[in-house]
């Protein structure tokens, strides 16, 4: 039975995605770093694209983490008119004019971070690595060489290294039973440099709200340069972690710099839209802040 909380929640969800279509947010001003195709790849450099998309410069190595760059998620269609989830922010970058992208990660094959048309902008100059038996979702004629990775795999791409890791969430898309399609966080590493990236995840145990993952056993002992954790929708416990239990898991791996995502971008709960952010900022202001690229198309060279 649905609470008074959630029909409350429905109906700010349809006037906002159906009754407009005009991002809550701009994107913010261009900046030295805002131009991808001026980042060196001498160096590791990172922007939100946003929800759970990121475009890294790993030392020459171009990465897209879970592309969705359109205006909305589908489904579902009416007409051919897609009615999905609109976005709040703009896609800072227009995919056109950015340079290669060398390998899309995607973490599982749910619709808010396996977005089909947002896939089909890459041809087969582009490789992706996907969790087990999801390869049936990369569409047809995009894309090189598609590695599937399970928990503990890893990959070489020239000098960069990815192994893929278990996170606490579920991988169900149709065409194939429930739990057979996997879903990963990923490490990746290059030039003794390493990121660690979350696509989705919950803090604690499925079987146990009570009982944490042992993060440093399941991701490896850090220190990360980036840690890339998501802190929204977290109202979901079973399937997302709160911004506090992000900012744990982060100080848990010895993370240098925090990039939070899965947030501001797509109203998925009723989560308020700036709340992620401001319960990170208040958990990392004790210690120090370190979280980075809070803005879409906000541009940090790491290291």
């Amino acid at each position: 039975m649905c609470s008074l909380g959630c029909y409350a929640y429905q109906q700010k969800r349809f006037e906002s995605n159906m009754l407009s279509s005009t991002p809550c947010y701009q994107a913010e001003p261009s900046d030295a770093l805002r131009d991808p195709n001026a980042w060196s790849d001498e160096a590791l450099t990172v922007s939100w694209v946003g929800h759970a998309t990121v475009l890294i410069n790993f030392y020459g190595s171009t990465i897209l983490t879970d592309p969705v760059l359109v205006k909305r998620l589908a489904p579902p269609y009416l007409g051919g008119r897609n009615l999905g989830i609109r976005r709040r922010t703009e896609c800072p970058y227009d995919f056109k004019d950015v340079p290669p992208i060398d390998l899309v990660l995607l973490s599982h094959a749910h619709h808010d971070h396996w977005d089909i048309a947002s896939l089909k902008f890459f041809d087969e100059s582009t490789d992706a690595i996907v969790p087990r038996q999801t390869r049936d979702l990369i569409p047809n004629g995009h894309f090189g060489n598609v590695t599937e990775l399970d928990w503990g795999q890893t990959h070489t791409v020239g000098e960069l290294t990815v192994r893929a890791f278990k996170v606490q969430h579920w991988g169900y898309r149709a065409g194939k039973p429930k739990g057979a399609r996997g879903y990963n966080g990923y490490v990746l590493g290059k030039r003794g440099a390493r990121i660690v990236f979350f696509g989705d995840s919950a803090y604690h145990d499925r079987s146990s709200m009570r009982r944490p993952v042992n993060w440093v056993e399941r991701v490896g002992a850090g220190p990360y340069d980036l840690c890339i954790l998501p802190i929204g929708d977290y109202i979901y416990r079973h399937n997302h972690m709160s911004p506090e239990e992000a900012w744990s898991i982060y100080k848990q791996l010895g993370g240098k710099k925090f990039l939070p995502i899965h947030w501001r971008t797509f109203i998925l709960s009723p989560v308020p839209i700036q709340e992620p952010l401001e319960r990170l900022q208040k958990a990392a202001q004790e210690e120090g802040v370190n979280v980075i690229c809070t803005t879409p198309g906000e541009a940090v060279r790491v290291k």
